[in-house]
């Protein structure tokens, strides 16, 4: 079984290479999108005038921190497994009281 602080020390480490990356993609279409040739440039053309339009730039930036989230949910519960939790009845926890 991992240490706490280990698997602590993991989570920061992906989480910053998540944002470090997305920085990193974000930065370099804003840089360079414009001199790509042909379709590659005209949709990072686009998509430089979807990261700076206002509401645009909020919402795509929503989606993507919801994809993120659920991506490293999706993953933590693979490596889980499967969460059976049975709860105990209410009646059987009022007949023992009872005795």
């Amino acid at each position: 079984m991992p240490n706490a602080g280990d698997q602590r020390n993991r989570q920061i480490v992906w989480a910053a290479g998540i944002l470090i990356g997305l920085g990193l993609v974000v930065s370099a279409t804003l840089l360079f999108g414009r001199k790509l040739p042909g379709l590659w440039g005209e949709w990072a053309s686009t998509l430089i005038g979807v990261m700076t339009t206002p509401f645009l730039m909020e919402a795509s930036f929503v989606l993507i921190g919801i994809s993120i989230v659920a991506v490293v949910n999706h993953v933590a519960a693979l490596r889980s497994g499967d969460e059976w939790v049975s709860l105990e009845s209410f009646e059987a926890a009022e007949s023992d009281k009872d005795k």
